[in-house]
């Protein structure tokens, strides 16, 4: 069980970072976030099926993730900022038209027989969590240059960047992309670990992703600095994983512990905020 919670945690922590970007940038939770995990785990079993398996098939699945992250990403990016549709109601209407598209390719199910299985033993749990690594790695030089420096300005105050010359709409439309990207991630090894993918297990993804990345991460570190965002992130889907899987183990209804896990997040991050606020300032 321990190395089934270990696992999980690493895989939807791409997810839930993902998510946190996403916030970032448009100020509210992407609910979009489910079906962009499911469509392209059904498109890494559809390249799998279509005879491009093992390590090339997962390659080709990353590679082909980034124009398709750029893509999502723009589409969402041009409802909320040429359209003035609000962000809520931009990720809802592109979640479902996700959903519809991951329905008519590839249906109710998609087996991924030919992918390469990720197993919770010691060889899996490394390529997890080396890439895991990895995105850290790439947060913190991303927090310490001058491109990452042009992207904070552009998400934190957007009128100020466009007044130094900046142009905020590509960096947030790139902040948007990663973030996406990294959703897609988990949906790549979401496949890679069950070996089959059902449209219905987008149900709790956004449940667990909000609960990380907007509650516990956030409130963790709500500050953009790199690797303890990353850090912040772990540490929160891990809780939560841990005690979802606890109760399907201890047979409990898993709804009711998902409720409980909230009202649980939900207070330790209102102590958290309270800490921060409540203390007064003293000058030494």
């Amino acid at each position: 069980m321990i190395e089934e919670i270990i696992m999980q945690t690493g895989i939807y922590w791409f997810m839930a970072l993902g998510l946190w970007i996403n916030l970032r940038v448009v100020r509210y939770p992407d609910l979009a976030v489910e079906n962009v995990l499911v469509l392209a785990a059904m498109s890494t079993c559809g390249i799998a099926a279509a005879g491009i398996n093992g390590a090339s098939g997962v390659v080709l699945t990353v590679v082909l993730g980034v124009p398709s992250a750029l893509l999502v990403a723009g589409c969402a990016w041009i409802a909320w900022k040429v359209l003035r549709v609000h962000a809520i109601i931009v990720s809802l209407a592109l979640g479902y038209i996700l959903y519809s598209v991951a329905l008519e390719a590839f249906g109710a199910m998609k087996d991924g027989q030919g992918l390469p299985k990720l197993r919770a033993n010691a060889q899996g749990l490394a390529i997890v969590y080396s890439s895991i690594l990895v995105i850290c790695g790439v947060l913190q030089m991303i927090r310490g240059s001058s491109a990452g420096r042009h992207f904070l300005a552009a998400v934190g105050n957007p009128p100020l960047a466009r007044a130094l010359g900046m142009k905020p709409a590509v960096w947030q439309w790139l902040g948007l992309s990663f973030g996406t990207f990294l959703m897609m991630v988990s949906g790549l090894l979401h496949a890679c670990y069950y070996t089959y993918v059902n449209i219905g297990d987008a149900v709790g993804f956004l449940l667990l992703g909000i609960f990380s990345a907007v509650l516990v991460a956030n409130g963790l570190c709500p500050r953009i600095v790199g690797l303890w965002n990353g850090l912040a992130t772990l540490i929160a889907v891990a809780a939560f994983q841990s005690v979802i899987t606890v109760a399907i183990y201890a047979g409990l209804p898993i709804n009711l512990n998902k409720g409980l896990m909230g009202l649980l997040l939900i207070g330790v991050v209102a102590l958290l905020r309270y800490k921060k606020v409540s203390q007064p300032i003293t000058l030494s």
